[in-house]
């Protein structure tokens, strides 16, 4: 089974996208990274809470997340 890292950066290799993936940051890295980033792409079929989005708008960071039915009922006011 191929994991969803490996699928992420060989479509940031595949589309020549100056980004990278970070997993396993802690929440302090993780909202500086949110905030110095250009976008943040937030993609899942399927969410709990989803957070991610928010503190990506909180930081004045654009985002882009998958259109599955929790990002549409918490994100519904700030997101189209």
């Amino acid at each position: 089974m191929i994991s969803a890292e490996k699928v992420y950066k060989d479509m940031i290799r595949d589309f020549a996208i100056d980004g990278e993936v970070l997993v396993k940051l802690d929440n302090k890295h993780l909202i500086e990274e949110i905030c110095k980033a250009t976008v943040v792409v937030h993609v899942s079929l399927f969410e709990g809470l989803s957070l991610v989005p928010k503190e990506a708008l909180w930081c004045n960071t654009p985002v882009i997340i998958s259109d599955i039915p929790v990002h549409k009922e918490y994100h519904s006011d700030s997101v189209t």
